[in-house]
């Protein structure tokens, strides 16, 4: 039996859409972490479930920065920003709903907690930089409109030029 090499014409359908489901499946994983963490922060008792939550949030905060972030984290302002921006962002990704513009504010928010332990004491590569790199996906590449709601607006790119920078 020979094999025959296949066109890569008829290939190339069949593993955008395989790629758009990934990109989903990505897109909607980052949106319940995020979704997650707010609940949690806001059930739990805001900075005191921070170190039982582990994982998203920086359980110690050190290095050069530390004055810095533990002057902010005293205020119950920033608790505030950091439970509903990171609500707002896990429904923007979970809908699809401006999926860049929660990009954005995932990727600015895993930078803050990312500095927030340097140096870090297990490798340069934690969860943080892995989930800002998700994020930035959003940012540069756009294959998963029929998978959220940005796929209505769409038709409103052309006349709203900024739409395009928001939607994904």
């Amino acid at each position: 039996m020979t094999t025959t090499r296949t066109d890569m014409t008829t290939v190339k359908p069949t593993s955008t859409k395989f790629m758009g489901f990934l990109l989903f499946m990505l897109r909607v994983s980052l949106g319940i972490i995020m979704i997650t963490l707010s609940v949690r922060l806001l059930t739990e008792g805001g900075w005191d479930a921070w170190m039982k939550l582990g994982g998203v949030l920086p359980t110690k905060v050190r290095g050069p920065f530390e004055p810095l972030f533990l002057r902010f984290w005293e205020s119950p302002i920033v608790l505030g920003l950091v439970i509903y921006s990171s609500l707002a962002i896990g429904i923007s990704m979970v809908l699809g709903l401006f999926t860049r513009l929660g990009a954005i504010g995932g990727a600015l928010m895993m930078v803050g907690f990312y500095v927030a332990t340097l140096p870090p004491l297990f490798g340069w590569v934690n969860f943080h930089f892995i989930f800002f790199g998700a994020f930035v996906n959003f940012l540069v590449i756009t294959p998963t409109y029929p998978f959220g709601l940005d796929y209505f607006l769409r038709k409103y790119e052309e006349k709203h030029k900024f739409l395009k920078w928001i939607i994904g």
